[in-house]
C-alpha cells in the first residue's frame, strides 16, 4: 500500500510539472522515478534503523 500511494503521489506531481512547464511525463518515468525514490527511502530507514543501535 505504501508503494502505490507514492507511486500515486509521483504521478500527481508529475502532473502539476506538466501542467506548469507544458512538457510531456511518460508513465514509464512516473514509475520509474516511484521506484528510485521508494528504494532510496528502504536505504534512508535501513540506515536509520543501523544508526539507532
Amino acid at each position: 500500500r505504501l508503494k502505490a500511494a507514492l507511486h500515486a503521489a509521483c504521478g500527481k506531481i508529475c502532473d502539476q510539472l506538466q501542467i506548469q512547464s507544458n512538457i510531456t511525463v511518460d508513465k514509464q518515468v512516473v514509475a520509474a522515478v516511484g521506484d528510485v525514490t521508494f528504494q532510496q527511502i528502504e536505504t534512508f530507514c535501513q540506515d536509520l534503523d543501523v544508526f539507532s543501535k
